[in-house]
């Protein structure tokens, strides 16, 4: 592979789909204040300049307009988590997620997203959600196990 290729490559490679970033405002006691945005980013490089009034500002090989530094206000915008598929928007949505997080299937990304918009101690939520849904599994399998047990003694003592 030639040089040429790399360069190709590295230049369509999309970075924004690399991790949502959700917010909350100062009033709901996020993790992530809107007011914390992350520096913007092109490809690989970090824009830390600030704009120059009434010039393009275009971004250049060695240097970028971080333009995150100009938000002022926290708005939903775009798509809910993982290209919109995780929320809590309504309760279809939401029988998925909690579904997602008792199978431990990304449930630490899912528990992280809460934290950003609501708050850190949402961590008890999901905790109690697993130990739960372990405990039931625990029973459950334990009764079958029990009534198994029964019915071979069942079926033991018709043959005699």
């Amino acid at each position: 592979m030639n040089r040429e290729n790399l360069v190709l490559v590295s230049y369509y490679y999309e970075f924004s789909k690399e991790q949502d970033y959700i917010c909350s405002k100062p009033e709901d006691s996020g993790m992530h204040l809107c007011s914390d945005l992350p520096p913007y980013r092109i490809g690989p490089m970090l824009c830390t300049e600030k704009a120059i009034p009434m010039e393009e500002n275009l971004p250049t090989n060695a240097s970028c307009v971080n333009w995150n530094q100009y938000y002022s206000r926290c708005a939903q915008m775009g798509l809910n988590p993982f290209q919109g598929t995780i929320s809590f928007d309504n309760i279809g949505m939401a029988w998925v997620a909690i579904f997602l997080v008792i199978s431990l299937e990304g449930w630490t990304d899912i528990m992280y997203y809460v934290q950003d918009a609501h708050s850190f101690w949402d961590w008890i939520y999901f905790v109690l959600l697993i130990v739960g849904n372990s405990s039931v599994d625990l029973m459950l399998n334990a009764l079958s196990t029990y009534q198994l047990l029964i019915l071979d003694e069942y079926l033991l003592e018709s043959k005699l």
